[in-house]
Parts: structure tokens; sequence; C-alpha cells
């Protein structure tokens, strides 16, 4: 190897057919190839003999040429980016200064200003700025003077503000706005968040609800015997407690194996169609119900109420109409209703309040066989016990009082056809109901046997 052209061996070589080889050269010449970084030079001569060697003489080289040398070094290259975030979008000026990029680390060092090579952060303004240029050498490094950038460009701007959302739910007092109240009221309620939304201070009763929404609450009181907190649901003013959105639920309803302990109250406000049979008709008839209960027949019980107060009912029925039922009940063989004491107490009481004309109890039997009240006694009690004017009206021209222990009326009208007759009967004087009245004779059945009763009017 040499940097410039060697000199030829200048000495005679000997070439051994044996080993393939020549040898004795000098100036540096060899057989094999010199390590180094030098050009890579060869001669050449021709052996040609009889025996194992042959002489070369130094004018059989031929002159050296270069067989190889290290090529000129390769070109770096890299695309630069540089970054610059406004407010006012217009375009930055480009970098004015000369700038040294490095390849290894891919960093630009100089007098940057405002341009980074990363992204900046969205807080350095809304419009975002890029220009470019190429570093190209065959060093390390490579200078990028102020006019290889290029023009810069707008690569990204922040998008619009969106549309104002709904606002969140709000919580407020009436007595920040002088409203003062003994008794919850939803009008004034409403007002208290209008009041808290507009700004205003009004403390007179609203009742539009377009402004409320959902979880909005309101506490209303008087200062002293009243104080009340409730919540909007989207649809009412209820009392707060733990909640589920009926929007959270599939369908509006809870079904499934699910158990409801409910320490409160609970209330059903809606309208849920069941068809029933009419009490007064006997017909199916299609009925709106608040509250519809083992349509399944899957449990003995369909409600169950129990009350440990006195005078306060277990379960209460109460119809508005004034020829509605409170309580109704519909069998389809059994006993539609059944009371029992199982103390001293009364198992049915019925009564009627008022001046005007009412029934308590009412039985009435379709069928010839049928019995439109019974009262049975199975101990020394009475079976049936009536107080006030009471009447019985029997089947055909018969009227049948049936008891299978002691039957007590204070007064007893029976409405059956009666008949006047001629016979006398003699009862002493204290005992006779009237000395001229005319004796009618009332017929009665006494164990299944039919008879009549003489009756004197009183006048």
């Amino acid at each position: 190897r040499s940097a410039t052209t060697p000199p030829l061996p200048t000495n005679t070589s000997v070439f051994d057919f044996g080993l393939g080889v020549a040898i004795g050269m000098n100036n540096g010449w060899q057989a094999t190839v010199p390590s180094g970084s030098n050009p890579l030079w060869v001669s050449a001569a021709t052996a040609v003999g009889v025996g194992s060697t042959d002489n070369i003489a130094p004018s059989e080289w031929a002159s050296p040429t270069v067989m190889a040398q290290d090529g000129a070094p390769g070109l770096n290259t890299a695309t630069v980016f540089l970054y610059q975030r406004n407010d006012t979008g217009s375009a930055p000026s480009a970098p004015s200064s000369s700038l040294t990029y490095t390849f290894s680390t891919a960093a630009l060092s100089g007098v940057l200003g405002a341009w980074t090579q990363t992204v900046p952060a969205a807080s350095g303004g809304r419009y975002l700025f890029v220009t470019t240029a190429t570093a190209l050498a065959t060093g390390a490094t490579d200078t990028i003077n102020p006019g290889e950038w290029a023009a810069v460009r707008l690569l990204a701007q922040d998008g619009g503000s969106g549309a104002t959302g709904a606002r969140g739910s709000l919580k407020g007092n009436g007595a920040q706005y002088g409203i003062s109240t003994a008794v919850w009221s939803d009008a004034l309620a409403n007002r208290v968040i209008n009041n808290m939304v507009s700004g205003e201070a009004f403390n007179s009763p609203l009742g539009s609800t377009s402004h409320l929404r959902i979880g909005d609450t309101v506490s209303l009181g008087n200062g002293s015997t009243f104080s009340e907190e409730r919540f909007w649901s989207g649809g009412s003013w209820l009392l707060p407690g733990t909640v589920i959105s009926g929007n959270l639920i599939v369908g509006g309803t809870i079904s499934g194996q699910t158990n409801l302990n409910v320490t409160g109250y609970g209330k059903f406000e809606g309208s849920n169609s069941y068809t029933i049979i009419d009490v007064a008709s006997g017909s199916s008839s299609s009925r709106s119900a608040a509250l519809v209960a083992n349509t399944s027949g899957g449990s003995q019980i369909a409600m169950y109420g129990r009350s440990t107060t006195a005078n306060v009912p277990a379960v209460y029925g109460y119809n508005a109409s004034t020829s509605g039922y409170g309580v109704a009940g519909v069998v389809a063989g059994g006993i539609a209703g059944y009371f029992r004491s199982l103390g001293s107490g009364t198992a049915l009481y019925a009564e009627v309040m008022g001046s005007s004309y009412g029934e308590a109890v009412v039985g009435i039997s379709p069928l010839n066989t049928g019995v439109g009240v019974r009262a049975v006694s199975t101990g020394s009690g009475l079976g049936l016990w009536v107080q006030g004017t009471s009447q019985f009206t029997g089947h055909a021209s018969m009227a049948t009082l049936t008891t299978s222990g002691l039957a007590t009326v204070a007064n007893l009208t029976i409405s059956a056809a009666s008949s006047t007759g001629s016979a006398t009967a003699t009862f002493p004087g204290n005992n006779k109901p009237g000395s001229t009245s005319t004796v009618r004779w009332v017929p009665m059945t006494v164990g299944g046997v039919l008879g009549d009763v003489p009756f004197w009017p009183r006048s």
C-alpha cells in the first residue's frame, strides 16, 4: 500500500512453483494483501521454468497499478422541523441566524428565538406554525443558513368554542330570597331556582318548570315550625332519599327476583290496566289500578296489612263516588269476605254515617236456595245482632231469617205478604199489644216448617 506510486522491486525474486508464491522482493512488495488505508497497488510478472523455481528479474515486473482504494466519504442528510405558536394567526419570521445541525443527536444549536424542534404546548397560542430545512453534509454536522428555511406555514389551529352545555343541578334556600312558608309549595320552589338562574330576587310563586334541571334541590320553611327539603325529579318535587332515575331502568320497570324493603312509605300513582270481575254486574271489566299484586298466584296472600293502633284499620279503602265500593272481594267459588275476631272484639262492624239514607250491610242471593246474609255463632254468643230498624226482604212472599244460634233484633221489619183473619186469641190484659187492633198472620219458617205468627198493629 502507498499513497503514491511505489517503486518496483530492484532485486531478483524467486518464484516457488510448489508454494505458489514469489519471495525475496524488496521496496515493500509482498505476495499477500497488506493492511492499511492507503491505496492498494499491484504489479505482475510471469514465472516460466523446468525446475521447481524460477528467477524473476526486476525488469520483468509490470508498472504498478492501483487495484483498490477507499471511496469518497458518504453524505449525511436530514429534514429539520421547527414549530412556533401564537394567538394572532400571523405567520412568524423564519430563523434569522445560521444554525448548526448535528446528525448523531438530531439537535439544532444556535439562536432559535421562539422556534422549537418539538410541538409547543397548547398554552402557547391557538395557531401552530411550521418551517423546514434540509441538512446535507459529508461531515458530522451541517450549517443551515437563514435563506435555507422554507416559507412558514400554518400547520394547525384550535377549533372554535363549542355550544354552552346545560347547567348542573342547583341547591337553594327560600330564606335567601325572603320566602317564608309553613307548608311545602312547588311554585315557591320553582321561584327559588329561577332566582338562582336569572339573578332575580322575587318571592312570588312561579308555575313554570322549564328552567328546572333534575337534581335541583330547594329548602323551604318559616324559620320556626316548618322546614322541608325536596329535589326535582324531572316531573315533580320529591322528598330526598335514594333515587334511581326512571331513565336508568329498562322500560321504566324493575323486574326479576327483586326484594324491596321500604322502611318509609310507598306511594303508587301509576295506572295499570287490569281486567277484574265487577262486583255489581258480575261481568269482566277493564279497570286501571295503581297497584297490582300477585297476578301469577305465586303467593298465598296477595296483600297483607297490619295495624297495632286502636281504631285504625290495617287495610283501608275509600271511594269518593257516591255509588262506589271502598273494599270489594270476588272469588271463583269460595268466600269473598271472611272476618274473624280472635278476642272479644267485633269481626265485622258496619255503620252508615250521616243523616241521609244508607245501607250498612246488604246481602243479596240471586238463587232461590241462596243465602243473602248468613250469621253463625259456634259458642254461646250471638250469631246476628241488629241494632236499630232493620229490614229483611225474602224471596217471593217469604222472609227468611236463619240462624244457628240466637238472633236478637231490637226492631224487626219483615216485608212479606200477610193476611188478616178472624181467629182470636186470649192474652192477659197487661200483655195484649192493643185492645182494638185487627190481628194479622205473618208467615214464618221455623226449622223448615212454614207457619203463621199473629201480629197486632199498635194502631
